[in-house]
């Protein structure tokens, strides 16, 4: 799972309940960043806002595939791309394993 890739896990379960027919349910969280990450965030706030709106975008995007698969669309290429990324982690995995790479 990339956690720069929020569908993963924030948002297909939730879409997947909701199209199951499952109550889904908000939940309010108390959550403060820390002061560390607040200065970080404010001393490099373009930088931050740029983060943020490649994430809405790729959310966005992840969403729309993700639907076309639920409902069978051809046009969804979340297939392709899942065994892309799988390919491309196989191939790391293997890269770590061998001889000159093991410690």
């Amino acid at each position: 799972v990339d956690p720069e890739r929020y569908s993963d896990f924030d948002y297909y379960p939730t879409v997947e309940a909701l199209r199951k027919g499952k109550k889904v349910l908000f939940v309010e969280v108390p959550y403060e960043y820390s002061q560390t990450q607040k200065e970080m965030e404010e001393a490099l706030q373009k930088e931050f806002i740029d983060k943020r709106k490649m994430q809405r975008t790729s959310i966005l995007a992840e969403f729309v595939q993700y639907v076309r698969y639920m409902i069978g669309n051809p046009k969804s290429k979340l297939v392709q791309v899942m065994e892309e990324e799988a390919n491309l982690l196989n191939a790391s995995a293997s890269a770590d394993v061998q001889p000159e790479n093991i410690r």
